[in-house]
């Protein structure tokens, strides 16, 4: 019996960005790459669960915003408190609980991107399954598990996306730990709340001295999306037939169009190689 699926993925976002940008994108890409239909499908099939990973931070993210909006207001609506108080707090648990499955979705929609390489290298070669260490593992497989002929795209994304975005990959990791483990004395309930002070002043939870918690959510969001479209890009791009490259544009997210072409040039090829080999002869 056949079957016909409706509503396979419904974007969130306001400009297309995962529909139109991310998922339209990608898999023009794949259109033009060397698959079998069964590899087309695995790879549809990652495109489709990154996506609604990314769909699931964006929600969240959005929640987060719209539940701190409504603190805010309903703590500005009163009077400072009097003395012998010094701050009255507003905690909130559905801060708490955004926060938290905004950083999980975050882990799994890492642990969901390495497995587009599953159809390109094949299931016996690439068999690391979750990015695990902040990407150090998937380092190691992406140096010892590609084949020679795609050695230097491998290296373009060790060196390109991996490397460079480790740190916050770590710090957000670190912070769901904490969350979810206890890990660290975890992070207490008390830091997820809208605090008035005698002085009047409304205070958000922070992440640090100069940055709030959804501007945190925000800039992490953005890594995350940005990632995942490099890694696929990336990684599809291995299997482009030689007579092809990728070519990128621009990259700011108020864009939602695809950022990624496929054009009949070797210039972009010759480039990234030159740039590759300038970057081993410096080591």
């Amino acid at each position: 019996m056949m079957r016909r699926f409706s509503r396979l993925f419904e974007d969130p976002t306001p400009n297309g960005l995962l529909n139109s940008r991310f998922l339209k994108g990608s898999l023009d890409i794949s259109s033009r790459m060397e698959l079998s239909q069964e590899e087309q499908e695995q790879v549809l099939v990652v495109l489709v669960l990154v996506a609604r990973k990314l769909a699931s931070m964006y929600q969240h993210k959005a929640k987060f915003q719209d539940v701190l909006a409504s603190l805010v207001t309903r703590v500005e609506a009163r009077r400072p408190p009097d003395p012998p108080f010094a701050e009255e707090i507003e905690l909130s648990q559905d801060l708490f609980i955004e926060f938290d499955e905004f950083l999980v979705q975050l882990k799994s929609a890492l642990d969901h991107v390495v497995k587009v390489l599953v159809p390109i290298l094949g299931a016996r070669r690439w068999t690391i399954r979750t990015f695990a260490k902040r990407g150090d593992g998937v380092i190691r497989a992406l140096e010892s598990a590609s084949p020679s002929e795609y050695r230097e795209r491998s290296f373009a994304i060790i060196e390109h996306l991996i490397r460079p975005n480790q740190e916050w990959i770590q710090m957000s990791i670190d912070a769901r730990d904490r969350l979810n483990h206890f890990l660290d004395g975890g992070i207490s309930w008390e830091y997820f709340g809208v605090c008035q002070t005698a002085e009047g002043v409304i205070q958000t939870p922070k992440w640090a001295a100069d940055q709030t918690l959804d501007q945190l959510m925000e800039i992490v969001w953005a890594n995350a999306f940005r990632f995942c479209e490099d890694f696929v890009a990336f990684s599809l791009a291995m299997r482009l037939p030689k007579a092809f490259a990728l070519q990128r544009g621009p990259t700011a997210l108020e864009r939602g169009d695809p950022i990624y072409s496929v054009v009949f040039d070797e210039g972009p090829e010759r480039a990234l190689r030159a740039a590759i080999e300038k970057r081993r002869g410096g080591k």
